[in-house]
C-alpha cells in the first residue's frame, strides 16, 4: 500500500459496532421505514439482512428463530406460504448470479411485516431489551394481525383493538413513539 493511501486509511474516521448493535441500528430503521411507508424494496432488503443476521446469532445460542422453527405463533396454514415467499424476494434483490436475473419478480411484500416482527422477538431473546421502536411495532404486529395469531394471543387483544385506533399506523408510531423513548431512558 502506498504512502498516501495509508494516511487516508490513518485519517479516516470510524467506530467499532458489534454484531448486535448492527442488528439493533438497522431493526430501528427497518421499523421507521416501515411505519413511514418509505420505499418497499429498500426496506424489505433490510429487514431481509437483520433478520438473517439474528438468525446466525440466536442459532450459536442454541436457538432458532419462530420463522425457523414451526411458527408456533402462526396457524399452520399460513406458515410455509410465508416463509417461501419471504425468502423468494430476499434472494432476489440479494443476488444477480441466479437463473432469472434479468426476469422481473413477482414481488409480495407483505411477508415483511412477519420477519419484522420475529427479528424483533430474536433481538429480545438475545438482548433482553426492547427498544422503543422495536415494542412500538411488536404492539402494532399484535393489534393489526387479527386472525393470524393463536386464538389464547387473540382473546387477549381484543379488548386493546377496541380501545387504540389502529387505522393509520404512521399516527399510531408518531403517537407512541414520545412515550416509549420516555419509559425506555
Amino acid at each position: 500500500m502506498k504512502d498516501d493511501q495509508k494516511q487516508i486509511i490513518n485519517n479516516a474516521p470510524f467506530f467499532y459496532v458489534t454484531k448486535i448493535d448492527a442488528a439493533r441500528r438497522q431493526l430501528d430503521v427497518a421499523i421507521r421505514l416501515y411505519f413511514y411507508d418509505e420505499d418497499v424494496v429498500a426496506t424489505y432488503t433490510l429487514v431481509w439482512a437483520v433478520y438473517n443476521l439474528l438468525s446466525d446469532l440466536i442459532k450459536k445460542q442454541g436457538l432458532k428463530s419462530d420463522l425457523d422453527r414451526d411458527l408456533n405463533w402462526i396457524i399452520p396454514k399460513e406458515r410455509k406460504e410465508i416463509r417461501d415467499l419471504f425468502r423468494s424476494a430476499g434472494n432476489y434483490f440479494k443476488h444477480a448470479d441466479d437463473k432469472n436475473y434479468d426476469k422481473p419478480l413477482k414481488f409480495f411484500y407483505k411477508p415483511v411485516e412477519m420477519y419484522l416482527f420475529d427479528s424483533c422477538r430474536m433481538y429480545y431473546t438475545l438482548t433482553n431489551n426492547n427498544p422503543p421502536t422495536i415494542g412500538i411495532y411488536k404492539s402494532w404486529f399484535h393489534l393489526t394481525h387479527k386472525g393470524l395469531l393463536m386464538p389464547d394471543l387473540e382473546e387477549k387483544l381484543e379488548k386493546s383493538r377496541q380501545h387504540i385506533d389502529i387505522t393509520n399506523k404512521l399516527k399510531f408510531f408518531n403517537d407512541i413513539l414520545p412515550t416509549a423513548m420516555k419509559i425506555t431512558k
